[in-house]
This record gives structure tokens, sequence and C-alpha cells, in this order.
């Protein structure tokens, strides 16, 4: 879909579109998100109340899912302590390294 005209020369040239930028002070959603996931919340342990990191009761949330049988639950622990496993892909039968360009197009590359 085309751009509209008037959207074309929005901004003059040199001109920034946020002149002001960023206010001061405003948090982004990493460092809101690190907060609340310190912050404290209270559980029941054991039949008791407890208080508890609010990433502490995810991470424990998790580990039982884990030890249920949930595989997504055990890949996320893994991914998240010895990192994802790599891919390898093979490219066997694919493509010939011996070719050059000139033997893969011929026409195309034909001197004048």
């Amino acid at each position: 879909m085309p751009i509209p005209n008037e959207h074309l020369n929005q901004f003059k040239e040199g001109e920034s579109g946020n002149p002001n930028g960023r206010p001061k002070g405003s948090r982004n959603l990493s460092t809101i998100l690190k907060e609340m996931l310190e912050e404290d919340v209270e559980v029941v342990i054991d039949g008791k109340k407890e208080r508890r990191q609010f990433q502490e009761v995810i991470i424990r949330k998790l580990l039982k899912k884990a030890n249920d049988g949930d595989i997504r639950a055990i890949e996320q622990i893994f991914d998240r302590t010895e990192g994802k496993a790599k891919q390898t892909v093979d490219f066997t039968g694919i493509v010939d390294t011996r070719k050059t360009t000139s033997d893969l197009f011929p026409d195309q590359l034909k001197a004048e």
C-alpha cells in the first residue's frame, strides 16, 4: 500500500520526529519488570503464610511443572541454565562448492 502524499514530507530535513525525546525519569519495560520481580508477595508454603520474592515464586512453579513432567518447563529450565542447544544444519548435496559463479550461470556472465 503506497504512503499518502501528506505523510511523505511530514518532518523537515534535519528535524527530529520526537524533539523532546523520552521524558527524564521514565522507566522502560525491562526496568519495571525487574522491580516487580523483586517485590515480596505473600504465599502459602506447607500451610504457612510466608513472604517471598515474586521471582522465587515463579521459579518454584516452573520447577513444579518440570517435576510433573511438563516438557516445556523442562526445556525452559535447561535453556536458562545451560543455554539453548545449538541447531546444526546439514548442507550436504545442496551446493557444490567446487563450482564457480561462471560455471553456475554461464549465460549471464559472458565476457563482452
